[in-house]
This record gives C-alpha cells, sequence and structure tokens, in this order.
C-alpha cells in the first residue's frame, strides 16, 4: 500500500524535511518565519525562567528592597542587547548582585549615582557590549 498524503511534521523535523525537498520561495519564506517563532519561543521562555528563578530565589540572595522589579528591569536591558539563554542569565544574576553590593534598588539609581560603568563591567561581557548598554541605561532604556 503505498500512501500519497504528506507527512505531518512538527517543529524542526518539517524544516529539515522541507530543506530535502528544495522548498520554492513561499516556502522559504514560511520555513524562515517558523525558525523566527521557534527562536522568539525560546528566547522569551529562557527570559521567563531566569526571572522566575532571581525572583524565587533572587529576593533572598539579593538582599536589595526592588529585588523582582530590578530583574525584570535588567532582563529588559540585556534582551534589548540581544543576550538570551545562560548569557542573559547571567547578566541579570551579576547585576543583581552588583547592585546588591552598591545599595541599589532600580537601574534608576545606578544612573544617579553614574555607575553605569561599573554596572556594565560587572557583567563580565565584551567591551563592545558593555559600551552599548552604558548608553542604554544613560538614555534611560
Amino acid at each position: 500500500i503505498q500512501c500519497n498524503a504528506a507527512p505531518h511534521f512538527t517543529g524542526g523535523a518539517a524544516v529539515g524535511y522541507m530543506m530535502e525537498r528544495r522548498p520554492s520561495t513561499g516556502q522559504q519564506a514560511v520555513l524562515a518565519a517558523m525558525a523566527a517563532a521557534d527562536a522568539a519561543a525560546v528566547a522569551a521562555a529562557a527570559a521567563s525562567s531566569a526571572i522566575a528563578s532571581l525572583t524565587n530565589g533572587g529576593a533572598e540572595e539579593h538582599a536589595c528592597e526592588g529585588g523582582e522589579e530590578l530583574a525584570t528591569s535588567v532582563q529588559a536591558l540585556l534582551t534589548g542587547r540581544g543576550l538570551s539563554g545562560s548569557a542573559l542569565e547571567g547578566g541579570v544574576n551579576a547585576a543583581l548582585e552588583f547592585c546588591d553590593q552598591q545599595g541599589f534598588d532600580s537601574l534608576a539609581e545606578v544612573v544617579e549615582a553614574s555607575q553605569e560603568e561599573a554596572l556594565a563591567a560587572s557583567l563580565g561581557l565584551k567591551p563592545g557590549k558593555c559600551i552599548l548598554i552604558v548608553k542604554d541605561l544613560r538614555a534611560g532604556r
């Protein structure tokens, strides 16, 4: 018995199957959209996980008063510069540790005290990314 129905795949399997069949331009656009949606979902899950772990355990670890709000602000700052996954989680942890050690309860306090560069340096990122983060902090992003 031979079946002429198209196979049903989910996620990456569909992309692999389609790529073996040399997709048309329209199919390529669909595949690109599927890949972008998958990447966005993974990044969102990682960010949510990072915030959840920081706000659940981080409130006790980092004694600053605005722990959850600060974690959310830092997460938004870093995802705006393309950090995701373990780099995002590590950056948020480092920023919260820095703020806790310095007594800052918000990113606004970091800027008010002119400590943007010190915060960026504490993240352990490459120099170019640190410069961009400092600019974002000063611009209030």
